[in-house]
Formats: C-alpha cells, structure tokens, sequence
C-alpha cells in the first residue's frame, strides 16, 4: 500500500493534520508535440499561522510497504509462467514525488482571519528558466554544449544518450532552459526534471534502454480516450543549418504523404552544423509524422482500485522516459492484449483521501524511438528457464540471440 504523503518544507515535515488534502503534482509532459514543464506542487494549508515563506525548500514523500517474493521452477523445462510466486512480509519504504521550492502563496481569508494558504512550488527547472546566459561557444557537440550550458546556470545537467550531433558555433543570450530548448529542437532532445530534483537532458537515442517494468491490465482503469488529427503530419520540411555567417536551407519531402493528405510544411531553424545532420533531423522528423497516428490515451491508476501491492509500487516508481510493458494496444482495440512496450511522456497525482492515491500517466509508443525491436512479454513468458540461464531478461527484451 501506498499512504498519504509527507510534505517538508524548510527541512520540517508539516503537521500532516493541517495539510488539507488533495496534494496535487505534476511531472513531466502530456504530449509529445512539446518539451516537458518544471514540475508543479500544490496543496492547501490551514492558517491563520504560515511556519514558511516564499523560496523555501519543498519536499512531498510518500509511503509505500512493499511484500517480497520468490518465484519457483519445478524443473528446467518450466516457462516463466509456470513459476510459482510467493509473497512474504513488508517493509517501509519512502518514495520522493516531488522536489521544488514556494512560488506562490494566495490567502483566503474569511471573518478577518486567514483560514487557508493555497501553496504552490515548483522545481528546479525553474532555475534554469530564471538564469540568464552569456555564453560564446565554439562549434562543438551537444553533450559539451548541454554541459557548459548547465555549469554556466549553475545547475546540474544529467545527459542520457548517445553523443551523435556536431553544432556550430553560438553565442547565447537567453536564459538557460530557452538555451537548451533550442538545442532540443536540433538533437530531438528532451529536458525533464526527476523527483528528487535532478535535471536530465536525453538525446534523441537515450530510450533504446527497453522497457524495465510492467503493469498488469488489473491496474489499469478503464476509460482510455484516443484521437487523431491530419495537424499532426509534417510531410514538408525547410531545415536551416550552418554558421551564422553562412546559413543554408535544404527541403525534404515525402511525396507520397503529401499525395495522400495534402501539404503539411514546417520551417525548422537549427543549430546543426552541416547538411548531414540536418539531413537525420529530417528524416527522423518525416519517419515520425509523416501519416497521422491515433494520439495515446492517458493511463489512469488509483489506489483504491483492485490493484496488487506490487503494481502500485512500480506505477510510483515509473518516471519520465521510462519504458513500461502495458496490456494497451498502440491503437485503440480490444483489451487486455499482449503487452506493448510504452514510454512514459509525464504524469498527474492527486491525494484525495489519506490512502488514495491518483495517477494519471501520459504515454507515447516506445518503438519510435528505439533503435532495437522490441519482444513483448508475452514471448518473454514461453521462454523456458533453460533459455533464460543464457542470457539475461533485457537480452530477451532486445531479441539478442544467446
């Protein structure tokens, strides 16, 4: 079970009486047409007394007791779906949902006294946002850009992926997470906060890790909802690329695209520094949007719900880019179905009650933006324990031969 969270600020949990639920968070993104947001806090605390001010530290955990197993094979010929699961005792365990500081206090007041703050934070990206940099760089790679970018902020960057983009020249004079939205727009890069605060920027390859965890079709809510729209294609695209000094602008097209739905053009002004990185950024543009796709729906998760101690512990610990195996069709169909291999985009939480616990999960279809083909569990499951003492569960996920 999870239970309701912990709010700290200043370095001092709150009297857990006066925090009014719900606890509201938000992470991360809800479509894949736009860079994830700093994080979002709120929750309301009962006055007329404020122990806090604006700019102090915040800090939301909840908790969580989690049963252990083991699994069994009766012999070597056994498939992982024959094992035999046994679940023991529990133990504690604190989940950090949000990592931030007090940007905004509204007082209600009523009777000449203040009933109520309404208290929102927001996270470190915020930094970003608020530093602005002057920064003369050389023509150099995206990870050296990103780094300098950051340690001129002030702020730690992590970088996840692949080091593959050339860029040219710049000298920056915006504020550092503008900075490295740009930059984004030339690597197909996310930036993206973690819970505890930490900042990651993720290269265009930095999810051909496979999906590392699953969620069973009992801890889905019903109610998915789908769309789709000719707004999404791009099948025309004008790419700028070069030094400042000597920019050019190279077009490519999908001609069948444009035969089947009409034109749909996009200027992209990048800072790559030659024709053949311009080029993979259009490629990879056009491979992607070419033909309308149904948009993912949201995945809705609640405590209260039949869901197993265990499927509620990894809905908490999923976090943005993270692969998860989903009983959802990657169109909209029939489910439970063989479980497809998801990317999580963002998320909502919401604490109605002291043990409810709302997620909604914003995802996207993972095999975009892998490399590998992906091999659903549901294959994984007929392999015997043999077969699985050659090689390890990620190899099986990848399809790599032992």
């Amino acid at each position: 079970m999870v239970k309701a969270p912990t709010v700290e600020v200043a370095g001092a949990a709150l009297d857990p009486t006066k925090v009014a639920l719900p606890v509201s968070i938000v992470h991360g993104r809800s479509t894949i047409g736009n860079q994830p947001d700093a994080p979002q806090a709120a929750f309301a605390w009962l006055g007329p007394d404020l122990p806090f001010r604006l700019g102090d530290p915040v800090r939301i955990t909840a908790h969580s007791s989690i049963g252990t197993h083991t699994a069994t094979w009766g012999s070597a010929e056994a498939t992982w779906g024959d094992a035999g699961f046994t679940w023991g005792g529990t133990f504690p365990e604190d989940l950090i949902r949000f990592t931030g500081r007090v940007v905004s206090l509204v007082a209600s007041e009523d009777l000449w006294k203040v009933q109520a703050y309404e208290v929102t934070a927001t996270g470190r990206m915020l930094e970003l946002a608020d530093t602005h940099v002057l920064l003369p760089r050389p023509a150099e790679t995206d990870h050296e850009r990103v780094a300098a970018i950051a340690a001129a902020a002030g702020v730690p960057v992590e970088i996840r992926g692949t080091e593959t983009t050339a860029l040219v020249a710049d000298d920056i004079d915006r504020d550092a997470l503008a900075a490295l939205h740009e930059l984004c727009t030339s690597t197909g890069a996310l930036v993206w906060e973690e819970p505890d605060g930490g900042i990651v920027y993720g290269v265009n390859d930095h999810r051909d890790a496979m999906a590392a965890y699953q969620l069973n079709a009992e801890a889905i809510l019903d109610g998915l909802e789908w769309n789709m729209s000719t707004s999404q294609i791009i099948n025309h695209i004008e790419v700028e690329f070069g030094p400042e000094d000597a920019r050019e602008q190279n077009t490519y097209r999908d001609d069948e695209s444009i035969a089947e739905w009409g034109l749909h053009a996009v200027d992209v002004a990048t800072l790559c520094a030659d024709e053949a990185q311009a080029s993979a950024l259009a490629a990879t543009i056009l491979a992607r949007r070419r033909n309308p796709i149904w948009n993912t729906p949201d995945m809705h998760v609640d405590s209260l719900s039949p869901i197993t101690p265990a499927d509620l512990r990894t809905a908490n610990l999923l976090r943005v880019s993270d692969g998860v195996l989903l009983p959802i069709p990657a169109t909209p169909g029939t489910v439970p179905v063989p479980a497809v291999s998801w990317s999580v985009e963002g998320w909502t939480e919401r604490w109605n009650e002291p043990d409810q616990q709302e997620l909604t999960f914003a995802i996207s279809d993972r095999s975009p933006w892998s490399v590998h083909p992906l091999t659903t569990w549901d294959t994984m499951n007929d392999q015997t324990w043999a077969y699985w003492q050659q090689m390890s569960w990620l190899d099986q996920l990848t399809g790599v031969a032992p």
